[in-house]
């Protein structure tokens, strides 16, 4: 028989009916409830995460451009020395002439000490410099012109060739005509008769030659004179004309000869031995006129040429004194004038290698030189001390040495004495010749001291700032602001809220960082020198 235990659990049975909904609708409102929770706290950190990465707008740094004044200054290292002494000598070889200091004489730089005998080529260059005056007057006188005068006098010259010329020229005309006149006479008269057929092609003798190349030669004659009278006649200006006569005169002397070698003996004829002389006889009166009007001729001829070629040269002259000279005369005339002072400068160089010149200002250690005697070149002659005590060696590196010339001052300071005490000195000579420290090329400068002060001593180290140049009341800006695009350079200008950029022009760059702006910029424009995000 079973107990009856009213302590036994009864078994759990889920939840039914309305209840059993409830409770499901409130278990889903906790779960939205979480999700929306985690929801909004990730959204809110996503937001903060933007916030905190979200780009700060960039920070500009500008300047306002303004006129300013500039300065370039080089620093340098050197040492303190005390000033060298320099002997001096002659460059040339001569007897001295004077002494003008001697040992314990202050001397200026450029100050002359001593000199040789230089009156030889004293009077040399006053012939040179003479020479110079001449060359610059004739080239003054070819660069000015033709004075209407001088034109004036060579028109008259031109008309007065002319003139010659016109009267050689009729003189030559006249004796042509009556010439060739003559000619024909003693040709037709004297000379044809002895031919048959005298104008034809193949005049013949009319009387036997026992010489038959003799014959033939004669009647060569005869065909060419006639030839040469034709010339004579269609020659086209008086010149030609000129010379067919002349050539026609000679061919009638030529057959004059030949005819007399044949009446000296030489022929068979029917004719009186008579008649025969007086043909010689005739034929040696035609040479003779036939000789002296080819003479005639000539002379007139001559006399025609020279004419016409004086008047020539007369009417060249009057064109060139009328067009003024040519660049060939201006750079031949102006080469004259250059090599005058070219010769001038050599007598110069000459007289100043037989004097000693001081290059340097102090005092005369010594002179070894007496007025008359005899030295030799590079002999020493005199010794001078600087008067500076002190000054600095210090080298310059081939970058900067264009910015420094002798004259610019410099401030310095020296290790001894620390930085406030500052010294002044000035730049007295640039070596011309490179020295190499460490494989950088660098030229040795000198400065001396402005002043004498006892606290400078030999072997101090010195740290000098030479002012190498300097610009006043120039527009300028930060170096650092100044943007080189392709050779171009360009700068940032804030306008109105807006960056504009802007091609300028740059010059002179100072030793602070600024640097001019010569084109492109205004005065009060604010300028972007950089920007930070």
């Amino acid at each position: 028989m079973k107990k009856n235990n009213k302590n036994q659990e009864k078994p759990k049975v889920p939840p039914t009916g309305i209840k059993s909904r409830i409770k499901k609708v409130g278990n889903g409102i906790k779960k939205r409830k979480k999700w929306a929770i985690i929801t909004t706290i990730f959204v809110g950190i996503i937001a903060i995460i933007a916030l905190i990465t979200k780009p700060k707008p960039p920070e500009m740094a500008l300047f306002e451009a303004r006129k300013t004044d500039l300065a370039q200054e080089i620093s340098l290292t050197g040492k303190v020395k005390a000033a060298e002494s320099v002997i001096l000598s002659f460059e040339r070889a001569g007897r001295v002439s004077f002494v003008l200091k001697n040992a314990g004489d202050k001397v200026y730089a450029g100050n002359l000490i001593a000199s040789l005998d230089n009156s030889s080529l004293e009077a040399d260059l006053m012939q040179a410099e003479a020479s110079v005056r001449s060359a610059e007057a004739e080239l003054a006188n070819i660069l000015s012109g033709t004075r209407p005068e001088e034109i004036n006098v060579q028109e008259a010259r031109v008309l007065s060739a002319r003139q010659s010329f016109e009267i050689a020229e009729k003189e030559l005309s006249d004796k042509l005509d009556d010439n060739y006149g003559k000619a024909d006479e003693l040709v037709r008269n004297k000379i044809d008769r002895f031919f048959s057929a005298p104008k034809s092609v193949s005049p013949q003798l009319v009387f036997n030659v026992n010489d038959y190349f003799l014959e033939n030669e004669i009647e060569s004659n005869k065909k060419e004179l006639e030839d040469k009278l034709s010339a004579w006649v269609s020659a086209g200006d008086i010149s030609a004309k000129a010379s067919a006569a002349v050539s026609a005169f000679d061919a009638l002397r030529i057959i004059c000869d030949n005819l007399l070698i044949a009446f000296g003996g030489d022929i068979t004829s029917i004719y009186s031995q008579s008649t025969i002389d007086g043909w010689e006889t005739d034929t040696i009166s035609v040479r003779s006129s036939a000789s002296t009007a080819g003479s005639t001729i000539t002379t007139a001829k001559e006399k025609y040429l020279s004419a016409l070629n004086n008047l020539a040269i007369e009417e060249e002259q009057l064109n060139l004194k009328k067009s003024g000279p040519t660049a060939y005369q201006i750079e031949s005339y102006s080469a004259k004038v250059e090599s005058a002072k070219a010769a001038v400068d050599s007598i110069k160089a000459g007289i100043r290698k037989g004097m000693i010149i001081s290059p340097i200002s102090g005092v005369i250690g010594s002179t070894d030189i007496t007025a008359g005697e005899i030295i030799s070149a590079g002999v020493p002659a005199a010794t001078v001390i600087s008067d500076k005590k002190f000054q600095i060696k210090a080298n310059i590196p081939e970058v900067d040495i264009a910015k420094i010339k002798a004259g610019n001052r410099a401030n310095l300071t020296l290790d001894a004495y620390g930085n406030d005490v500052v010294f002044e000195a000035e730049v007295i000579s640039i070596d011309p010749g490179e020295t190499i420290i460490e494989g950088i090329t660098t030229y040795e400068t000198t400065l001396e001291f402005i002043e004498d002060d006892e606290r400078i001593k030999s072997g101090m180290t010195a740290n000098i700032d030479v002012l190498g140049g300097e610009r006043t009341d120039v527009l300028a800006v930060p170096q650092r602001a100044v943007i080189t695009e392709n050779g171009r350079k360009f700068l940032n200008i804030l306008k109105e809220g807006n960056i504009v950029k802007v091609e300028v022009k740059v010059g002179f760059k100072a030793s602070d960082g600024y640097i001019e702006i010569t084109e492109g910029l205004n005065e009060g424009d604010q300028v972007i020198t950089s920007t930070s995000l």
